[in-house]
């Protein structure tokens, strides 16, 4: 299968979100009506993806896209109702604030001008507002470029020089882990689904056992973390350095590592917030207008968590698929839901911890908190992890590099 056909498909569903959310009017019957279309369109292209690239690791993080785009579209359309005329949504429906209607846009920005290039421009805005930077309608929890001046905006060339050097140490990273030996006949043993289980088969687990699991878990997220900035380090080098957008619009990806001793703040403060909006809007509309549940309350704010990750399990899950997992061997589902419940058991803890003594952050209890993430991540990581290590056969469909730098240093010394 050619890989022309897989990037021609992912052009087409972006081409569609782009143009409908940028020519239609927030309220027109364009958009529901093009709803099927496009999530038919999607389940179409993930088989290409999975069978027209030549990494898996690249073809599950296309794959990711093609379903979170569909989310995109679901926001900005149908929910938070985004329209050129307003120049961002239109409703809260999605949880979005500082909504606009079509008059007040228009008095703000009268210079304005309603072009089809304008509007196409505007579209492409939509379609990748994932965090919304320097907008009124940013997610939670964006991380600023200095944490000390949240306010200053590097230059140019400083923005480059310092996002290449981050691109080129998660290069070397990906690249140093990708030189471990590879044997599939191993992997098929030491990460058989009965491995993933914990406390399950306590008595079972031996101390090989354990230093696997947490060297997948520590490897594992590195290089997640790894790809995920060096994706996103590519994307803003190409952006800033054409002038097709700003540095404003390309804060860090990634929080503080200090913000890692809670589940609550991995996922909400550390973690890239991509998804944030895109699979938080279509859980608020369920839960709040749909089931018409109180704001505020407990059982809302708890039925809300769980519909957002489980639509964001429904997510990896594509991105397993793409990079050769079949869905009936896939642990994202388990994995992220599972991500929900420890949320909910940390802020029972939580509670009872405040109730009886003061509420007070001290060294202690932070070190506490570093020591439990790290054990809930060793304990469920491989419900997700393991299923990937299986699929891994060793060949180069298996590398997300198509080259090793190391490999090549080495060879010539």
């Amino acid at each position: 299968m050619s890989i022309w056909l897989v990037l021609a498909a992912n052009a087409v569903q972006t081409m569609l979100i782009i143009f409908t959310v940028a020519y239609s009017s927030s309220n027109s019957w364009i958009r529901p009506a093009i709803f099927p279309l496009l999530a038919w369109l999607s389940l179409q292209i993930l088989p290409l993806n999975r069978g027209g690239l030549p990494s898996k690791l690249l073809a599950g993080c296309v794959s990711i896209n093609t379903v979170a785009s569909m989310c995109q579209y679901l926001d900005v359309a149908l929910i938070s109702r985004w329209s050129f005329a307003a120049g961002g949504p239109t409703s809260r429906r999605g949880g979005t604030q500082n909504v606009f209607n079509a008059s007040e846009k228009l008095a703000s920005t009268a210079t304005d001008t309603d072009s089809l290039w304008t509007r196409f421009k505007w579209g492409f805005f939509a379609y990748s507002a994932w965090r919304a930077p320097a907008t009124p309608w940013q997610v939670k929890n964006v991380p600023a470029f200095d944490p000390h001046n949240p306010n200053v905006v590097p230059s140019r060339s400083r923005f480059l020089t310092h996002t290449l050097k981050k691109f080129l140490l998660c290069v070397l990273i990906i690249d140093f882990l990708s030189m471990a030996p590879q044997d599939p006949k191993r992997h098929a043993d030491i990460f058989a689904d009965n491995k993933v289980s914990f406390f399950g088969r306590w008595t079972a687990i031996s101390a090989e056992d354990m230093i696997i699991r947490v060297v997948v878990t520590l490897v594992g997220w590195t290089s997640i973390y790894c790809v995920l900035q060096m994706t996103y380090c590519t994307l803003s080098i190409v952006a800033v350095a054409t002038h097709l957008t700003g540095v404003e619009v390309w804060p860090p990806i990634m929080g503080s590592f200090s913000d890692i001793y809670s589940i609550r703040r991995f996922w909400g403060c550390f973690w890239h917030q991509t998804f944030r909006q895109r699979i938080g809007s279509p859980a608020y509309f369920l839960t709040y207008n749909i089931f018409r549940l109180r704001r505020g309350g407990l059982t809302g704010r708890y039925l809300n968590l769980f519909l957002s990750w489980i639509i964001s399990g429904a997510l990896h899950v594509a991105e397993e698929y793409g990079a050769g997992v079949d869905l009936g061997q896939s642990g994202s589902m388990r994995f992220f839901c599972t991500q929900a419940a420890g949320i909910v058991l940390e802020d029972a803890v939580g509670a009872v911890f405040r109730r009886f003594t003061v509420p007070r952050q001290r060294r202690w209890t932070k070190f506490v908190g570093y020591v439990w993430f790290a054990c809930w991540m060793i304990w469920s990581s491989p419900a997700w992890l393991y299923p990937k290590l299986r699929n891994n056969k060793g060949g180069a469909s298996d590398q997300f590099l198509p080259f090793s730098i190391l490999g090549f240093a080495i060879a010539r010394i």
